[in-house]
């Protein structure tokens, strides 16, 4: 009988521990850790994102209900609230940013390319606001108003600010149109994952939580990808919340989700019924 881990183990597996460590050390995030080292820190937060956790309290109170199979994950036991809050607050979130940054440069061999075709080096930028009450985040900036533009399905005739007056209307209208793409990346975090509900009130644990968040949906986007069943991405996630600590293959079920596992033979030394002509003989496997 084949034995799998749990689709939560199998997902963690994309940053490799080895990996992970080393860049722990470059960061010196485990100085004064005192039992609650960065691994399990990144654990906690990564559940959190992909089990939609709301709170401190849901994130300690998931793990808990999971105490049997955390060992499997490299975390000896569920994180306190407490130690939690002060890791996020106290803890290099610069960690999370190289992490993503290793795993990145990862995807990229596997990502598809770019229909668009642009001869010099593009840089596209965007940025989203993330709402903050000003009395709880005393450090964030309060503004009054935000807004955005940028489709229309009737085909109007849109008027594009530029400086590059070397290239023609068209290029321009494209750049703009690939731009969009991040629009959309930020729309599908902040749908799926958990980044608009904060579980820190520090600026540090703000990183933390958003570097977290593109680091699972990064994850996401290549699990995505290597499927051969037709994933959307929200759907995808909604099924990995779903089997987070389910044990099954990874890799066969994003191919074939809807199939059940394939249990293998039965076991003879799992039997302890043997039928037989007069009965039913109960039988042990010594």
């Amino acid at each position: 009988m084949q034995r799998f881990c749990s689709v939560f183990q199998q997902v963690l597996k994309l940053v490799p521990r080895t990996e992970f460590e080393q860049l722990v050390q470059e960061h010196g995030s485990d100085r004064n850790a005192k039992g609650f080292d960065s691994w399990s820190q990144f654990v906690a937060m990564t559940f959190c994102q992909l089990g939609r956790a709301q709170s401190l309290r849901e994130i300690e109170q998931g793990l808990a209900s999971a105490e049997g199979r955390l060992q499997q994950l490299g975390v000896t036991e569920s994180p306190k609230r407490s130690t939690l809050a002060y890791a996020n607050a106290h803890r290099p979130w610069q960690l999370y940013q190289s992490v993503f940054h290793e795993l990145f440069s990862r995807c990229q061999s596997i990502a598809p390319g770019h229909r668009f075709r642009f001869k010099s080096k593009l840089l596209s930028l965007d940025s989203t606001t993330i709402d903050l009450c000003a009395e709880v985040f005393d450090w964030a900036k309060f503004r009054r108003t935000k807004g955005a533009v940028f489709t229309d399905a009737e085909g109007r005739e849109y008027v594009f600010l530029t400086n590059r007056l070397d290239l023609v209307a068209g290029t321009i209208a494209e750049i703009y149109r690939q731009r969009w793409q991040i629009e959309s990346f930020f729309k599908a975090i902040k749908q799926n994952l958990r980044i608009k509900t904060l579980v820190g009130t520090s600026e540090n644990a703000l990183h933390i939580q958003i570097w977290t968040a593109l680091i699972a949906i990064l994850m996401l986007r290549y699990l995505q990808l290597r499927a051969k069943w037709n994933w959307s991405l929200s759907n995808l996630i909604a099924m990995i919340r779903l089997n987070l600590f389910t044990y099954r293959d990874l890799w066969r079920w994003l191919d074939d989700p809807f199939t059940p596992p394939d249990v293998g033979d039965h076991d003879p030394q799992l039997s302890l019924l043997d039928s037989t002509a007069g009965g039913v003989v109960l039988a042990s496997a010594i």
